[in-house]
């Protein structure tokens, strides 16, 4: 059976997220989602936007997003709710 992980890290970090992923033996993909041209087709550049403001904004004693958007998948527009915990928080 094969699993595939997502591993989320604050934008910047991916470096950082390689070197532990390589060190659990997990092959690595990493990418910037802002340059990403599928993740920007898939939310959009004003979701993300919005989206990378709030993960930014984040600090220790409240690092949970709560983001509710439309993203597009196949073309038809989906109604999703994120909670999101960045790796590192300021």
């Amino acid at each position: 059976m094969d699993l595939t992980y997502a591993v989320p890290c604050l934008f910047g970090l991916e470096g950082l997220v390689g070197d532990e992923v390589r060190r659990l033996g997990l092959a690595e993909n990493t990418m910037n989602p802002l340059k990403n041209e599928e993740v920007v087709q898939i939310l959009g550049t004003e979701q993300l936007a919005e989206l990378t403001g709030l993960l930014r904004s984040t600090v220790p004693e409240d690092p949970v997003v709560e983001y509710d958007c439309t993203i597009r998948l196949d073309g038809a527009p989906q109604i999703i709710d994120l909670s999101l915990v960045p790796i590192l928080t300021r």
